[in-house]
């Protein structure tokens, strides 16, 4: 690979695109090559001569966008502790004297519970979907019944 040909690494988005980017192009190159061809404008021959190049530019590429890793999601730094004070919250709403009516406002907040069979006899997994738009209405509607002072505002 010539060094002026982008790669992945460094700015992987902006060679990612480059890389596409070329690869559409490629793909241009060819149906025109194509389009010439049947138009009688190129014989046989010199569509293989001119394609040649082509396809295994693109398959270079295809390869090295497989071979790239995914985007990732970035997350920010506190999500983590807000997530264990959220826990910690929830663990003592539940336990508390008012346990009852939050296990049953939790109970509505879940959309579906998907069991899927794993290999083996009683052996499964387990999915829940919630939905997002309660949870965020519920999460406001607690904020407003038990404000304290400190608190994430879910509980």
């Amino acid at each position: 690979m010539a060094p002026d040909e982008p790669t992945v690494g460094g700015d992987g988005k902006r060679h990612r695109a480059l890389m596409e980017n070329e690869s559409l192009e490629i793909g241009r190159q060819l149906e025109r090559a194509q389009v010439m061809f049947m138009e009688g404008v190129v014989d046989l021959n010199t569509l293989k001569v001119r394609t040649a190049p082509l396809e295994a530019r693109r398959q270079e590429l295809n390869a090295l966008l497989s071979e790239a890793a995914p985007q990732t999601v970035q997350l920010h730094p506190g999500v983590a502790e807000a997530y264990q004070r959220l826990a910690e919250d929830l663990q003592q709403a539940l336990e508390g004297d008012t346990g009852e009516d939050l296990r049953t406002e939790l109970r509505k907040l879940i959309e579906r519970v998907d069991f899927m069979p794993l290999e083996g006899l009683g052996k499964f997994d387990c999915g829940v979907t919630v939905a997002w738009p309660s949870c965020w209405a519920w999460a406001a509607r607690r904020k407003q019944k038990t404000p304290r002072p400190g608190a994430m505002g879910f509980l």
